[in-house]
């Protein structure tokens, strides 16, 4: 019974493990993308705004994602904050 226990409790911590792993490079993937996204905007417009900067490190991976085909589009920082606007919960 000990040996069956001790079977599922490795098992348990294994699965633990690899579920953290997974949420880790998740969030590091997330990361990455936030980062290169604002890098891009400061290429295009300058320095950008605190509280856009803070808009930016909210958002989720869908939003994101959208944001980083509109980028091409933008003409002004302008059509960043109506992005933005857009977007907003």
């Amino acid at each position: 019974m000990l040996k069956i226990l001790k079977y599922a409790e490795d098992k348990g911590i294994e699965q633990g493990i690899q579920i953290g792993i997974e949420q880790g490079v998740e969030k590091g993937r997330l990361d990455e993308k936030r980062h290169l996204i604002e890098r891009l905007l400061i290429k295009k417009f300058g320095p950008l705004p605190k509280d856009m900067q803070i808009k930016i490190q909210n958002m989720d991976d869908v939003i994101l994602d959208i944001l980083s085909f509109e980028i091409l589009d933008f003409q002004s920082i302008d059509d960043l904050f109506r992005f933005m606007e857009k977007m907003a919960p």
